[in-house]
C-alpha cells in the first residue's frame, strides 16, 4: 500500500528473508557509502546475499550498529 501511495519506507536490516518478502529495492552500503542499488529479484539476489554475508561473500553483519542517516549517501550516527 505504501508504494501505491507513492511513499518510500527505509529499513535497515541484514535479514535476507525479510528483504525478499517486504522490499522492492536494496541499497548496499560499503564503508558508509551507497555502493549499489539493486532490485529484489533475479540475478541481483546473489549480490544481495553476498552483501548480507550469505554465500561466503561480503562482511558478516555487526552485532549492533548505531542508527545512521545521511541524505548525501554517507552514513552518520544520529
Amino acid at each position: 500500500r505504501a508504494r501505491d501511495a507513492g511513499a518510500c519506507i527505509v529499513v535497515v536490516t541484514h535479514d535476507y528473508e525479510f528483504v525478499c518478502a517486504a522490499c522492492d529495492q536494496v541499497a548496499v552500503l560499503e564503508d558508509g557509502v551507497v555502493s549499489d542499488v539493486l532490485p529484489v529479484r533475479g540475478e541481483a539476489l546473489g549480490r544481495i546475499r553476498r552483501a548480507i554475508g550469505i554465500d561466503g561473500g561480503g562482511r558478516p553483519p555487526r552485532p549492533h550498529t548505531p542508527p545512521m542517516i545521511g541524505i548525501d549517501g554517507r552514513a552518520r550516527p544520529l
